[in-house]
C-alpha cells in the first residue's frame, strides 16, 4: 500500500525532507523512496495542471484596471476584489449564482451580491478564451479526481500535513482526492492541554476555539474515505519573559542573547525570531548585523520603498503635475539621477543646481514659465556667475526635454521602452548600483543595507518594464493606448507590492519572520518579540472589500466554502504559534512596555499566559554601557573607552590607565581612522553639553553660523519670507535653518489619500469660493435666504474643479466622502454667519488677499530690504474698521496662546503681519484680528494694537517692524541656535536631523 505525504506548503515540505534525511543518514536508496512519496499542495497542483501557463499577475492587475474602468470603480477598490474573483472561478461560481443570491437577500449583502456579479460577468468577458490561474487550478482538481497522475500512481492512501480545511482551495484538494478513491488522512493540530486558570486561560481557549474550528471545518466535508488525525501539541518549553523599556532596546536586548546563544554552538539558522510589525523585523535585522549576527528577514521590504525605485516613480508624479518648480528640484538634487552638469573642468553639483531653480522661480511657476523665467534669471546675474548660470539653464532644459519627452499616450510596450531609455539617460540603474563615496560600503553597515536594497529593487524595476509588453500581450491588450498617468499607476503598484529578494546567506542565518512565513520545523530557540494585546499571536482584520460577515452569507447561500475567511486565518496562525512553541527547545517572549510613541502597551493574552505558567521574568537594564568584558561589538567597546575618559564618574567600570592605553591601542589597530573621528565627535557633544549648562557660547556645532551667505536666506525679492517661516524661526532657530536654508523635509508617508494639508487646502478654495459667489452677488449681510444657501452647490462645484486640474484625489470613494463632509462644513459656516457674524457691522469683502514681494524697510544702514509675502484667508470691511480672519481646521483652544499681545512678534507672526498689512493696504484705523476654527465653526478675536504696523519703532516703543528686523538680522549674523521654545519640539519633525530632543520635566517614566 504506497502512501503519499503531502504538506501544505513548501516550507513545510522542505522541513520535513530536512528531518527524514536527518533520519535515514546515508542510506541513498531510502531517500529516493521518500522522494517519491512526499510532495506538498503547490507541487501536486501544478503536476496535475495541463494545457498553457497562467496568464501571469501582471497581465491580471492589467485586466483589473480594465475592470475597474468598465464598472467606474477606483483601481485600487478593483484590485482588491482579485482574491473573492479568483476564488469564485476557481470554485466554478457563475455571476447568475451570484445574482440568485441577491435575489434571495436585502439591504447591503443584495448589493455586494449583484456588485460582485456584475465584476465577475465583466472579468469573465474581458478573459475571454485565455487561461488563467483559476481556469488551470480547477482543471487541476478535476484531473486529481479522475485522470492519471504521476504522483498519484499507485497511491492508496494520502497523508496531509498542516492541514487546514477552512481553506477553500484545501478543502476542494480533499474532495478530489476522496473522489479519487483514496483515503486522506489529514493530520490536525490540536491544542495542548489546559495548563492555566482564570483570565490567563483565555489564551488557551482560543487555542482550543482554533482546533475544534479545523475539526469542524473537517466533519463538515462530505467525501468518504476521509479521516482524521489529532496531533496534539505540547506545552512547549517554560518561557523567559523579557521586559525591555522600548522597541529599540528590546531589538538591542535580543540580539545581544542571540549572538551569546551563537557564541555558545547554536547554528544560527536553529534559531528563529518572530515580529509581525515590518518595522521591527528591520530593527531586529539591524540590530543582530551590530553584533555581526547574520540574519534572513522573511518580512521582506516592497520594491517601491527603495529610494531608486520612488525617484522614478516620482519623475512621472512632476511630469504630470506640470513641472512644479519644488519638485522638479527634488528631483534634480536626487543623488539617484543625474542633476549635476559640467563648466569646463569643473562640477556643478545637483544641489547647486536645485537651488538655482529655487532662486529663479517662484514656487506657482508653470511649465510654460519655466523656459522664459530661467532665462531672465540668467540675465541677472553678475558676470563672474553669468557663465555657471547658463550652464545650470541649459543642463536644466535638457532635464526637462527629456522628461517630457515620455509618450503622453501609447501603448505599454511603447512606454515601458521610453522610461527605460529615460532611466538609462538619468544615469538611474548606474548611480543606485555604484559604490558610494569612499569605495564598497560594509556589508553590515547602513549604507551597505541601503545598497542591496536599492540593487533589489532596480532588478524589479528592470523586470516590470520588460514584463509589461508581453503581460499586454498576454491579456489581450498589446495594442490598448494607456495615458502616462495610466502607466504610472500600473508601475507603482507592482513596484509597491514587489517583495524584495531576502538578503544574507539563506539557511546559515538566524530567521527573522512573521508567523505566516515561519517553517513548521524544530528550533533550537524561538523568540516571540513584541508582544502585545493583538499583535501576537495575531488579529486578522476583515478585508476592506469584502467582510467575513458578507463571505459567510455567501459561503451558506452557496453551500460550500468558496471565500476564505480572516478569522480562519487567524485561527490558523494561532495553531501555527502552537506548534512552534511545542517544537522549539527554548522559549523566549518579548515586550516593550512602551511603543515608538511612548504609549504604554498591553502584554495581551500571550504574556498573561506565560505569567500563570510560572514563567521567569527579566527586566533588563538597557540604559548604560555595558563593562568591557561585557561588550559585544566594536560599538559598546567604544563606548565604554569614551565613558571610561570622559564619563560620570558613577558610571565608570575604573579601568586603569594602563587598561585604558591597551584598549584605545586595540581599537585604534583594529579600526583605523574610526577612533580620531570618533574623538572629535565626542568632543563636540561635550561642547554641546557645556552650551545648553550654559557654560560656553554657542559654537557652529549649537547653530551659530557666523558669516552665513544672506544670499541663501529667504527674505529677498525672489525668495520672499511668509509668515508661518518666521514663526518656526521664532519657536526655534534650528528648525528654521533645517527646513529654510537647507530646504530639508520630512518624508511623508506613501499614499494616494490627501494629507491634511491638502485637505486645509481644499476646504480654503472651497471657502473662498461660497464667499466670493456671496459678495459679487450682493447676498451680504447675510440673513438666512434661500438665495444664499442656493450658491453652496455652485461654490462646492467650482472648487472641486479647480482643485482636480491641480490638486490629488485620492481613493474615489474616500474623495466623495470629502465632497460630502464639505457640503455639510459649507452649510454649518453660512448657517453660523447668519446667527452671529464674527464681525457684526463689517462685509466680507477680500477673500484669499494676496500679498508678494511685499518690502519691509527700516533696517540698518546699508541693509538690504526684507521681502514678505503671503496670502489673508478673509478681511472683513466697513468704512475705516477691518477685521482679519485666519482658518484653522483645529481647536481655538491650542490657538489661544498666538492671540496674546507678548506672543506677537515673537512666536506669533501669521495674523499681526495680516493686520499689518490690511493697516498698509486699506488704509484702516481699526483692525480685529482672529482665527476661524473651521472645527468648532467660531471665532476668537483680539483688537490688532497700534504697534503691529511695518513702520520703524523705538527701543522702548518696538513695531511689528522693528521685531521683524530684529529677527532677520539674527538670521542674517547666522543665529541659527538649537532653542527652541516651550512645546516646539513636539510640533517638529526634523528630530532625525536634530541631536537635542526638548525633555519636560512633567513627564513621568512609564510604570513597568
Amino acid at each position: 500500500m504506497a502512501r503519499l505525504h503531502l504538506h501544505a506548503t513548501e516550507a513545510a515540505l522542505l522541513a520535513a525532507i530536512e528531518r527524514s534525511l536527518e533520519v535515514l543518514g546515508d542510506d541513498a536508496a531510502s531517500a529516493l523512496e521518500l522522494g517519491r512519496g512526499i510532495t506538498s499542495l503547490p507541487r501536486l497542483l501544478e503536476d496535475a495542471a495541463s494545457g498553457p501557463p497562467a496568464i501571469g499577475t501582471l497581465a491580471e492587475t492589467l485586466l483589473l484596471r480594465e475592470l475597474a474602468s468598465l464598472a467606474e470603480r477606483s483601481v485600487s477598490l478593483a484590485l482588491g476584489l482579485r482574491g473573492p474573483i479568483a476564488a469564485m472561478r476557481r470554485a466554478g461560481i457563475s455571476p447568475s449564482a451570484l445574482r440568485a443570491i441577491a435575489g434571495r437577500t436585502s439591504g447591503r449583502p443584495r448589493e455586494e451580491a449583484r456588485a460582485l456579479a456584475s465584476a465577475l460577468d465583466r472579468y469573465e468577458q474581458l478573459l475571454g478564451g485565455r487561461i488563467d490561474g483559476a481556469a488551470r487550478t480547477r482543471g487541476a482538481l478535476q484531473r486529481i479526481a479522475s485522470a492519471p497522475i504521476a504522483a498519484l500512481q499507485d497511491v492508496t492512501e494520502v497523508e496531509l500535513h498542516g492541514a487546514s480545511p477552512s481553506d477553500p482551495l484545501q478543502r476542494a484538494l480533499i474532495e478530489a482526492l476522496s473522489a479519487r478513491g483514496l483515503t486522506v488522512r489529514c493530520r490536525i493540530a490540536d491544542a495542548p492541554p489546559p495548563l492555566t486558570s482564570g483570565g490567563a486561560a483565555s489564551y488557551e481557549e482560543a487555542l482550543a476555539d482554533a482546533a475544534r474550528a479545523h475539526l469542524d471545518a473537517l466533519e463538515a466535508i462530505h467525501a468518504p474515505h476521509v479521516e482524521r488525525a489529532r496531533e496534539e501539541l505540547g506545552a512547549g518549553p517554560m518561557p523567559l519573559v523579557l521586559h525591555t523599556p522600548a522597541p529599540q532596546l528590546e531589538a538591542r536586548e535580543l540580539a545581544r542573547r542571540v549572538r551569546d546563544r551563537i557564541h555558545a554552538g547554536v547554528a544560527p539558522d536553529e534559531i528563529a525570531i518572530v515580529a509581525q510589525d515590518p518595522a521591527a523585523r528591520v530593527r531586529l535585522v539591524d540590530a543582530l548585523r551590530d553584533y555581526a549576527v547574520p540574519a534572513e528577514n522573511l518580512g521582506r521590504a516592497r520594491a517601491l520603498q527603495s529610494g531608486a525605485t520612488r525617484a522614478a516613480v516620482s519623475i512621472y508624479r512632476v511630469v504630470e503635475e506640470g513641472m512644479p518648480r519644488d519638485g522638479l528640484a527634488d528631483l534634480m538634487a536626487s543623488r539617484y539621477l543625474a542633476g549635476e552638469t559640467r563648466l569646463g573642468d569643473r562640477i556643478i553639483r545637483a544641489g547647486r543646481v536645485a537651488r538655482a531653480l529655487r532662486e529663479a522661480l517662484p514656487v506657482s511657476a508653470t511649465h510654460a514659465e519655466l523656459r522664459p523665467q530661467l532665462l531672465a534669471w540668467v540675465g541677472t546675474q553678475k558676470d563672474g556667475r553669468r557663465d555657471e548660470a547658463e550652464a545650470i539653464a541649459r543642463h536644466v532644459f535638457r532635464f526637462v526635454d527629456l522628461l517630457t519627452a515620455l509618450p503622453a499616450r501609447a501603448t505599454l510596450a511603447r512606454h515601458a521602452r521610453a522610461a527605460h531609455a529615460l532611466f538609462e539617460e538619468l544615469e538611474l540603474f548606474t548611480r543606485a548600483r555604484g559604490f558610494r563615496a569612499g569605495g564598497p560600503p560594509h556589508p553590515g553597515d547602513e549604507a551597505g543595507a541601503a545598497l542591496a536594497r536599492d540593487q533589489a529593487a532596480l532588478r524589479v524595476l528592470s523586470d516590470r518594464l520588460a514584463e509589461l509588453p508581453r503581460a499586454a500581450a498576454r491579456a489581450g491588450l498589446a495594442e490598448r493606448s494607456y495615458t502616462r498617468a495610466e502607466f504610472a499607476e500600473v508601475l507603482a503598484f507592482e513596484l509597491a507590492a514587489a517583495r524584495l529578494p531576502p538578503g544574507g546567506a539563506r539557511g546559515g542565518a538566524v530567521l527573522v519572520c512573521d508567523l505566516a512565513d515561519l517553517p513548521p520545523r524544530r528550533w533550537s530557540l524561538l523568540v516571540l518579540s513584541g508582544v502585545s494585546a493583538g499583535v501576537v499571536p495575531v488579529l486578522v482584520e476583515d478585508d476592506v472589500v469584502l467582510s467575513d460577515a458578507l463571505r459567510d452569507l455567501f459561503n451558506r447561500a452557496l453551500d460550500r466554502v468558496v471565500l476564505p475567511l480572516a478569522r480562519d486565518e487567524e485561527r490558523r496562525l494561532r495553531l501555527v504559534l502552537a506548534s512552534a512553541r511545542a517544537a522549539a527547545e527554548a522559549l523566549i517572549v518579548s515586550c516593550a512596555r512602551v511603543d515608538l510613541e511612548g504609549r504604554p502597551l498591553d502584554g495581551g493574552e500571550l504574556l498573561a499566559h506565560a505569567r500563570a505558567m510560572g514563567a521567569v521574568e527579566e527586566r533588563p537594564h538597557m540604559g548604560g554601557v555595558p563593562v568591557a568584558e561585557d561588550a559585544r561589538s566594536i560599538a559598546e567597546l567604544v563606548a565604554r573607552l569614551q565613558l571610561e575618559e570622559h564619563g560620570d564618574l558613577a558610571a565608570r567600570q575604573g579601568l586603569t590607565p594602563a587598561d585604558l592605553t591597551t584598549l584605545r591601542a586595540q581599537l585604534t589597530a583594529r579600526v583605523p581612522g574610526t577612533m580620531a573621528r570618533i574623538d572629535a565627535l565626542a568632543g563636540m557633544e561635550r561642547h554641546r553639553a557645556a552650551f545648553f549648562r550654559g557654560e560656553q557660547p554657542p559654537s557652529r556645532h549649537e547653530g551659530r553660523l557666523p558669516g552665513a551667505a544672506s544670499s541663501i536666506l529667504p527674505g529677498r525679492a525672489e525668495r520672499p519670507l511668509s509668515a508661518t517661516t518666521l514663526a518656526r524661526y521664532g519657536e526655534c532657530p534650528h528648525r528654521f535653518f533645517l527646513e529654510a536654508v537647507l530646504r530639508l523635509r520630512s518624508e511623508d508617508e506613501l499614499s494616494d489619500e490627501l494629507d491634511d494639508l491638502d485637505g486645509g487646502m481644499l476646504k480654503h478654495l472651497a471657502l473662498e469660493r461660497l464667499f466670493t459667489r456671496w459678495r459679487d452677488a450682493g447676498l451680504f449681510p447675510l440673513s438666512g435666504r434661500s438665495e444664499e444657501s442656493a450658491e453652496i452647490g455652485p461654490a462646492l462645484d467650482e472648487a472641486l474643479a479647480r482643485w482636480t486640474t491641480t490638486g490629488p484625489r485620492g481613493h474615489e470613494l474616500v474623495f466623495r466622502a470629502r465632497e460630502r463632509n464639505l457640503r455639510a462644513l459649507l452649510e454649518r459656516v453660512w448657517r453660523a454667519e447668519v446667527e452671529a457674524p464674527p464681525a457684526p457691522g463689517l462685509t466680507p469683502t477680500h477673500l484669499e488677499l494676496p500679498f508678494d514681494q511685499l518690502e519691509v524697510a527700516g533696517g540698518p544702514p546699508g541693509s538690504p530690504p526684507v521681502f514678505l509675502r503671503g496670502s489673508v484667508d478673509r478681511v472683513d470691511v466697513a468704512g475705516t474698521r477691518a477685521a482679519v480672519f485666519d482658518y484653522k481646521s483645529g481647536r481655538l483652544q491650542g490657538l489661544k496662546p498666538d492671540l496674546k499681545e507678548d506672543a506677537w512678534g515673537v512666536t506669533s507672526w501669521q495674523l499681526p503681519i495680516y493686520a499689518a498689512v490690511v493697516r498698509e493696504r486699506l488704509s484702516v484705523e481699526a483692525v480685529d484680528m482672529g482665527y476661524y476654527s473651521l472645527r468648532e465653526i467660531a471665532v476668537d478675536k483680539v483688537v490688532a494694537t497700534a504697534r503691529l504696523t511695518f513702520a520703524p519703532g523705538t527701543t522702548l516703543s518696538p513695531t511689528l517692524g522693528t521685531q521683524l528686523w530684529s529677527l532677520v538680522l539674527a538670521m542674517r549674523e547666522g543665529r541659527f541656535d538649537v532653542v527652541p521654545e516651550p512645546g516646539a519640539c513636539d510640533r517638529c519633525r526634523m528630530q532625525a536631523v536634530c541631536r537635542i530632543d526638548e525633555r519636560r520635566d512633567d513627564e513621568d517614566e512609564v510604570a513597568g
